[in-house]
């Protein structure tokens, strides 16, 4: 994983990496597995030449990028703040997931995909299909989709 920083942010870095005794990658991915206590605002540096790389394991990178989709930030975002502990950014760049609205609308796909199997299995089985039920089929999926993009903060089309 790798995020950038301003000269400023790295010689801080360094220096909190130094007095935790451990290397900067070390420390950076110690504090990007801590759960986050406090954010606010901090001035913005639009230019981060320094650039800190280090090591994770899937689970761990798939954790980081969890906890930067909640706190609403990129990943890069999420681990310089954490890393720094204090907030470097102004702006977030991702929506927070809305979990409870895509495990809903996961079931309600769930039910659209189970009234499309069974009109496809009855059609496999040689028996017709009444037009009414493919039409409801075929709108619940388009609804299920508009749902989605709604979501996502996105306009359908």
């Amino acid at each position: 994983m790798r995020f950038r920083l301003t000269q400023a942010e790295h010689a801080e870095l360094q220096e909190a990496a130094r007095a935790a005794g451990v290397e900067i990658g070390a420390y950076a991915r110690a504090q990007a597995l801590t759960p986050p206590e406090n954010r606010g605002s901090a001035p913005h540096e639009t230019t981060r030449p320094q650039m800190v790389p280090f090591r994770v394991t899937p689970e761990e990178r798939a954790q980081i990028e969890d906890a930067a989709d909640r706190a609403g930030l990129s990943t890069g975002s999420y681990v310089r703040a954490r890393a720094l502990q204090r907030a470097v950014t102004l702006t977030t760049r991702r929506p927070p997931v809305e979990r409870t609205e895509l495990a809903r609308l996961l079931g309600l796909m769930g039910k659209v995909g189970g009234n499309l199997h069974q009109l496809v299995r009855g059609l496999n089985f040689g028996r017709t299909v009444p037009l009414v039920d493919a039409r409801d089929a075929i709108a619940g999926v388009e609804a299920a989709a508009a749902e989605i993009i709604r979501t996502l903060g996105r306009r359908p089309g």
